[in-house]
């Protein structure tokens, strides 16, 4: 058993949230005011408190992960008797949800946003495709209350894109602009998960 607890920052006059149906000396035992948050894990593995500790935020990490799928995406919401119908519903639904997130996360690259909250705020939007001298533009009009916010954030990861994009076509392969495009997406994610880019 590994008990840890962390430091948290406690409102001095916040009231203690007991219901009056529960013993106030159990709960006061249980869950001590002294500052700290505790979390106890049962395990059977042998390695450091610190790595222990790590192992279980990252197994967290994938069970938030397997419950945005099925709450937000509805990827427990289709079952049929054909397994290869489910099978390749399931691997839609995970392409759209990865792809999605990175999308997101290169709008947000701080904070993960559930399915519920990055929707509706970056798809209240009419899109218009326009042609001209040679060019085509994606126009978006953004109806949501935060339409400002957003287009910045939009704008911000276009010219990002871009400039990605532009920095390898002098290469004249096919795969250096898509290399430089893939490398300025994920590593704001890499950096804001591991630190410094080593």
């Amino acid at each position: 058993m590994v008990i840890l607890r962390r430091l948290v920052q406690v409102a001095r006059d916040a009231t203690p949230k007991i219901s009056p149906h529960q013993e106030s000396v159990f709960i006061a035992e249980l869950c001590p005011d002294d500052g700290y948050e505790y979390a106890v894990l049962v395990t059977s593995l042998r390695q450091g408190v610190a790595t222990i500790a790590q192992f279980y935020r990252d197994r967290a990490d994938c069970e938030n992960t397997f419950a945005d799928m099925k709450g937000d995406w509805s990827w427990g919401g289709f079952t049929t008797q054909h397994q290869d119908r489910n099978q390749l519903m399931a691997c839609f639904t995970a392409l759209v949800f990865t792809w999605w997130n990175i999308f997101v996360r290169q709008v947000s690259p701080i904070a993960h946003r559930e399915g519920h909250v990055s929707r509706p705020i970056l798809l209240h939007g009419v899109a218009r495709r326009v042609t001209h001298a040679g060019k085509t533009i994606l126009r978006l009009t953004s109806l949501h209350a935060k339409s400002q916010s957003i287009m910045m954030a939009l704008s911000a990861l276009t010219k990002q894109i871009k400039n990605a994009s532009a920095h390898a076509a002098s290469q004249l392969t096919t795969a250096k602009p898509w290399d430089a495009i893939i490398r300025s997406i994920f590593a704001p994610l890499i950096q804001a998960r591991a630190g410094p880019t080593p």
